[in-house]
Order: structure tokens, then sequence, then C-alpha cells
């Protein structure tokens, strides 16, 4: 037992050795670790700022991106940035009922004897309503409801306020350095499942075209940017979804409310109908058409902007023509001329008309003076292959307006054509009152290849591409004029009082 249990022996020299090393090497620890320690957070924090100026850098680069994106995001885009012929967007809002004593009370006589019509604002614009900018009528953290009929320049509002947030403008107030988002109602999945994340759908939509390391910074600066109450939501193209689809809109955007209570909100839609979206809180605020005065600043514009980016290409492409076939040139009309034949006597002037009148008269390739020749020289100048093409684009627009409105799925482009001719060829069609033999009723010999001419109608801008492989018109207002025109030749104007009526049919 006692050999099991024998201590070893005892040698002093190692024993005090031992405790002389371990005492220096806990003498050393403690001595350099909280240089190590040092050394790591500086080694962190150099990290965090190289990631931090890289983020910031992309930031800048997504900010360029969005500003050249939103310049060229107006009818007009192919010719000129849009800050060329912009003008300050205003809307007029319903006077309150009650003032107090010692508030301020309008003293304006059109404040108290026009009535607040959203339905026809060209009596506002006439009688020369109280108007705000769009950025004021934003102040007091406001959430905005934009009506406007089709044309009014909902579009350009809110672009306008874009520009404002990309360029950190003090005309916003509270929201000069909101992070801005645009997106159009037809890239959101709606209505969303339960167990999507809101914010990663909106970012998905705001991110579609984007490049993969734009695409991840923009997640990251939403994120932050909900965090710290500084976004504004920028939602265009309520107004082209049947009345339907809105509800899943207003479901979407009432769940982004909840869970982000200081987001910032901006939605256009039609004074028809806005179904749930008022519920949200918003204050609906309607577009103020064109004075003689703004009409007259546009035209202006339009003419500088004309001379100095396409007036010179368009005379260089003539010298070339004149070299060719030794021909005298075409004078160029006086710009004060046509700006002067434009601005006919009018209570109030649409921005989008009137764009598209300028654009056909300084083309020299204006029909007439009606709004639908005026759309009807705009599409001649973009299709190359006009009968194929308008025939294409007139089913797709019918297709969307007597359905969803805003896009269809791209498989499904062009059914509603084929529906229609096996309808006609059954006799079950709608009645019409001319005969099928009557110029203008006949069906085309061809059943129009939507599909097949959908890469060409997209590069040509009048088709526009969604998320999820959708597509839609170009403009609401372009895709009732050729849904019109489409049940103009084919005689089922009956089809558009079967469903619900919405501004879009109207307009048809």
């Amino acid at each position: 037992m006692n050999r099991l249990f024998r201590l070893p022996d005892f040698s002093a020299f190692w024993f005090w050795l031992g405790v002389f090393v371990g005492s220096l090497f806990w003498y050393a620890l403690t001595r350099l670790y909280p240089r190590f320690e040092h050394w790591k957070t500086r080694l962190a924090q150099r990290r965090a700022e190289k990631e931090t100026a890289r983020f910031e850098r992309l930031t800048a680069v997504w900010r360029q991106e969005l500003e050249r994106h939103l310049h060229r995001r107006h009818l007009a885009g192919p010719l000129f940035p849009l800050g060329r012929i912009l003008l300050t967007p205003k809307v007029i809002a319903p006077l309150p009922a009650y003032v107090a004593e010692d508030e301020f009370r309008p003293d304006d006589i059109a404040s108290q004897a026009v009535p607040y019509t959203p339905d026809f604002p060209e009596l506002a614009a006439l009688y020369r309503y109280p108007a705000l900018n769009i950025a004021e009528a934003l102040q007091g953290g406001a959430d905005l409801l934009l009506w406007g009929r089709e044309g009014s320049g909902k579009s350009t509002a809110l672009t306008y306020l874009a520009l404002l947030a990309v360029h950190r403008d003090r005309r916003l107030g509270d929201l000069a350095t909101a992070f801005p988002l645009l997106v159009h109602v037809a890239d959101l999945p709606l209505p969303l499942d339960e167990e999507t994340d809101p914010v990663d759908a909106l970012v998905a939509a705001a991110a579609r075209g984007m490049p993969p390391k734009l695409a991840k910074v923009l997640h990251r600066q939403v994120h932050q940017a909900l965090e710290n109450g500084q976004v504004l939501l920028l939602v265009d193209g309520a107004d082209e979804m049947a009345p339907t689809r809105q509800p899943a809109l207003a479901a979407f955007l009432r769940r982004l409310k909840r869970d982000h209570r200081r987001l910032r909100l901006v939605v256009t839609a039609s004074p028809e109908h806005s179904d749930g979206l008022q519920a949200l809180g918003l204050r609906p605020v309607t577009m103020l058409p064109w004075s003689q005065a703004e009409a007259q600043a546009f035209l202006t514009r339009w003419s500088k902007a004309w001379q100095q980016e396409v007036a010179p290409q368009l005379e260089a492409q003539a010298e070339i023509g004149v070299e060719e076939e030794n021909a005298q040139a075409p004078t160029p009309t006086d710009p004060r001329l046509l700006n002067r034949w434009l601005l006919a006597p009018a209570p109030a002037y649409n921005p989008m008309e009137l764009t598209l009148k300028a654009w056909a008269a300084y083309a020299g390739d204006l029909l007439g003076p009606t709004t639908g020749e005026a759309l009807l020289a705009y599409l001649r100048r973009l299709l190359p292959d006009e009968e194929r093409s308008m025939a294409a684009l007139e089913a797709l627009a019918l297709q969307l307006v007597l359905g969803p409105g805003d896009a269809i799925p791209a498989k499904e482009a062009g059914q509603l054509a084929a529906q229609w001719e096996e309808e006609q060829a059954e006799g079950e069609a709608p009645p019409s009152t001319e005969t099928d033999a009557s110029p203008g009723k006949a069906l085309p010999q061809r059943r129009p290849r939507v599909r097949r001419l959908l890469p060409e109608l997209t590069a040509r801008g009048a088709v526009v591409t969604y998320a999820t492989e959708r597509v839609g018109i170009a403009h609401p207002l372009l895709r009732d004029y050729l849904a019109g025109r489409a049940l103009a030749a084919e005689g089922g104007e009956e089809r558009l009082l079967h469903g619900d009526w919405w501004e879009g049919r109207t307009e048809t």
C-alpha cells in the first residue's frame, strides 16, 4: 500500500523554476492581452470602415442609376431628360369644414365659391383654385392618395418626388433625407401570402432589373431606412388595376404600415375607384391640370429642348438625304407658330395630351387636332410594321381592359383574341348593329400573333414587362385607346358592360 501512494521525489529547483515560469507567463499575458484586444478592435473597425465605404460607394452608384432611370421615365424619354421639360406638379385638396378662429382662414374667393371636384379638376384650374406643390402636401407627416384622370401627370409627380429625394432636396422638409422607393403595382406579388415578408417583396419589386450588387445594397439600405423611419414609398399604377384587384394592394400596404408605422406613402389612384386605400389613412389630393400660363411654359421648355437636342439630329439626317437626292432641304417651322397653334383656347390642359400633340407637331407627323389623332401619330412613330403591330397591341389592350387592367402573364397574351374569334365563328358573340360585311366591322383574316411580337413591341417601348414574366401597355390612356380601336373594329362594345365598371372601361 505504501508503494501505491508514495509521493514522487520533490525537487526544489524544478518547483521554483515552474513558479517563476508560470508567474512570468501570467505577467506577460496581463500586459499583452489589452493590447491584443485593442488590436482586434482596430482590425474590426477598419473592416467596418471599409465595408461602410464600399456600401456608400454602391449606394451612390444606385442613386445615380435611379436618377438616370427617373429622367427617362416619361412619355418623351427617348427625346430628352425629364428635367428639361418638367413643371412642378401641383395638387388641390378639400378645404377643412371647420377652421378655428386663431388659425389661417382662406380668403380667396375661388376657395369659397368653387366646389372641390376631384373627378372634374378642370373647374379648379379654370378659376385658379388654391393649389399646393406636391412636396408641400407631404409635409406634416401626411400620406397621400394621389387622384387624377389618365394622363394628368400622376406618374410624373411620383418621379418628381423621387428626384427630390435622390438629390436630398430641402423642399421635401422632413423627408429630405428619406430613401425613395418607386414601384409599380404590377411588380408586386399581389395578393401577398401571409408567410411572405412584405419588405422583401417590396425590395424585389424596386430592385428589378438592377445588377445583383446593387440589389443587395438596396435590400440593406431599405431595412436600415425602415428602422430609422426614413422611407418614402411611391406606388404607381393603382389606377390601372381593375377594382377587384385593389383590395389586395390595400392589404399589402396595410401590412407594411402595421410593421413600420413611420413609413411614408404616396399612392396614385383613380377618383372613380380607390377601394380600401382611403381606409389606410391616406389623404386624397387631386392633380391640378395645367392652366394656359403653365401650358405656355411647358411648350417654351419643349421648344428649347427640341432645338438643342433633337433638331440638330434631324438636320444632319436631312443633309444626308439632300446629298443623296440632290433636293432642297425643308425649312423648319418657327416654334412660336407651333406653340401658338397648340395653345387652342381651353379651360385647362391635360399634360399627356399636350405632350403628344407637341411631339407630333414638332416632328411633322400630326394627323389632326384631336387626342386620338395624336395617339395614332405616336403609335406610328413607335411601330415599324403598323398593320401587324397595331393588331397585336389592340388585342393585348382589349385583353387588359376586360381583365386585370395593369398586366397579364406573357404566355396568356392573345388568348382573348382566339376566344373572340371562336365565339364569332360559332355565332355566340354579342349582336352588332351592323352586318359583318360592313366597313370596319370585319374580323381580321389572320389572328394577331401577340406572343411572337412581344419582344419587338417591348423593344419599341409600346409594351412594358413586369415581374414574374407579365406584360402591360406603356400607358393606360394608350391602352384604352387601343382597346377602343379593337372594339370598334370587331363590333363587341357590349362586352364592356359585363363585369365591374371602372375608369379603364369608361375611357375605352
